[in-house]
């Protein structure tokens, strides 16, 4: 189970089912509706999410750049670990505004034997703490494990790119500002954007006259979902070191020519997107100018 993965595992899904290839489960906000499922835009998405779930890619994230602290061994369930411990920004981006994680793995294996995240997202209002135990990393699986078994009354919650590309990220964030009303995203952290998209929807219930618990129409589905794209996309750009910059807490749809959201491209060039979400190529000159700071050295 991947940090990014972690979110949904603390809400409260409705049905599950093993979903057919392209497809992937996720929780609806407490929504009381059939079985429900989101679609992909690909398999190569579907195998991006798979291979976050890597016990591999788990310690690589953990661990990228060296900075990490030792924790030296220790014996959890009576197997031998070595433990890190991590406040990395670039760890935990897409899911929280600040975290930290310890990582625990067995000294036979390497394979993670417990995971401990803790931060804070939505301007520290929302704090958050996870441990991920008890993995299973060679379970005895048959063929038929992976055979769907798919219920006649499911419905296709939603059509959601997950590609990483500036047209998911700008989908995605034109969608929130529909359920807001005219908001951007306070920070593009997945908790962050769950937290403040639940609250901005019952406002918009409310404002409809309709129920709380009525179930999003499909539309509706695809604006709350699609900003997840875009805080996977922002989460990488950290990872990367792409010199990411997003200023939603200040800047709104209304600010046509304020910069969103930028980062480098190239030791050129940096990408921007507007507050109309129009985007542009610029020079770090330029970008100095457009957001009214010192040039870029």
């Amino acid at each position: 189970m991947s940090a990014d993965c972690a979110q949904f595992c603390s809400m409260q899904p409705n049905s599950k089912f093993m979903p057919p290839r392209g497809f992937l489960q996720w929780p609806i906000f407490g929504v009381k509706t059939s079985l429900q499922a989101l679609g992909l835009e690909n398999d190569e998405q579907l195998k991006e999410i798979t291979e976050k779930n890597d016990p591999k890619a788990i310690v690589r994230e953990l661990t990228c750049c060296g900075q990490y602290t030792k924790l030296g061994r220790d014996t959890i369930n009576g197997v031998e670990v070595e433990g890190i411990e991590t406040d990395n920004p670039r760890f935990g981006a897409t899911l929280f505004e600040e975290g930290k994680a310890r990582l625990w793995v067995a000294t036979d294996t390497e394979l993670p034997v417990l995971i401990e995240l803790e931060g804070t997202a939505a301007g520290g209002t929302v704090q958050i703490s996870l441990t991920l135990d008890s993995f299973d990393w060679n379970p005895g699986l048959l063929a038929e494990d992976f055979e769907p078994v798919i219920p006649p009354d499911y419905t296709l919650m939603a059509e959601v790119d997950l590609s990483g590309s500036v047209e998911a990220v700008i989908k995605g964030l034109r969608g929130f500002s529909v359920i807001t009303q005219g908001r951007y995203p306070a920070s593009l952290d997945l908790m962050t954007t769950a937290k403040e998209i639940s609250e901005a929807f019952a406002e918009l219930r409310q404002s409809q006259g309709k129920a709380p618990e009525e179930p999003p129409t499909q539309e509706e589905m695809e604006n709350i979902l699609t900003i997840q794209g875009a805080c996977l996309f922002y989460g990488k750009l950290v990872q990367e070191d792409k010199d990411v910059a997003y200023y939603g807490h200040e800047v709104t749809p209304q600010d046509a020519e304020k910069v969103l959201m930028r980062w480098k491209i190239s030791e050129e060039q940096y990408r921007v997107i507007f507050a109309d979400l129009s985007t542009l190529d610029v020079s770090p000159d330029e970008l100095a100018r457009l957001e009214g700071q010192p040039q870029i050295q």
